[in-house]
């Protein structure tokens, strides 16, 4: 049970300027333009990952290490290493969830798994997609909330060096925090579009729920 809730963090993880202690309207747009800029500018991403998940208490619950691909539109490739090893490939209308370990895969519409998630802000080009959050600076971390109340996850921040990204960390609704460090990262440099292309391997059941 502990392994599927996390996979299908995962899913719904992906199928997303206030300077000093301002807070108006002109300053949060500022800081979603600054945002916009640097993912915009990120047309292809690869890099290796540490992740550490931590409950409300900041007990730790988990720790994997995996890589991720990000290519715009609205792919994503994604794999956690063993002994938790998961495999999460969206191609832009399907989000694919393998569990070798059970031999299994879930099939969720894309854009469904993704809704009023700010995860969803790494890969789309659709600016309306940003209507749904809103963004405060804080030096190279950008913090992104979804004003959708039932939104699972709670908060999602932006970690940059300069114009890389180097970390994710999000809370959800359960106050559970999930923190990715990125090393190994290489920045619009081809990836294969065939890396996105999801086969059902053979002996795998499939779980169609689109």
């Amino acid at each position: 049970m502990k392994k599927y809730s996390y996979l299908f963090s995962l899913i719904v993880v992906f199928s997303s300027l206030v300077i000093g202690e301002e807070n108006n309207k002109g300053d949060v747009d500022l800081a979603k333009v600054a945002l916009q800029t640097l993912l915009l500018s990120m047309q292809n991403y690869e890099a290796s990952f540490a992740q550490t998940v931590t409950d409300a208490e900041g007990e730790i619950l988990q720790e994997s290490e995996g890589k991720i691909f990000l290519k715009q539109p609205n792919r994503l490739y994604w794999e956690v290493s063993e002994p938790n090893e998961t495999i999460l490939i969206a191609d832009g209308q399907t989000a694919w969830h393998v569990d070798p370990f059970v031999e299994q895969v879930i099939a969720m519409d894309q854009s469904k798994a993704v809704e009023n998630n700010p995860m969803i802000l790494l890969t789309s080009s659709d600016m309306t997609d940003w209507d749904q959050f809103d963004v405060v600076k804080n030096d190279q971390e950008f913090e992104v909330t979804s004003r959708d109340l039932d939104s699972q996850i709670s908060k999602l921040t932006f970690v940059f060096s300069g114009m890389t990204m180097t970390g994710l960390k999000y809370s959800d609704r359960t106050e559970q925090v999930s923190a990715l460090k990125f090393s190994a990262v290489k920045q619009n440099q081809n990836i294969d579009d065939a890396l996105f292309n999801f086969t059902l391997p053979p002996d795998f059941e499939l779980d169609d729920q689109r």
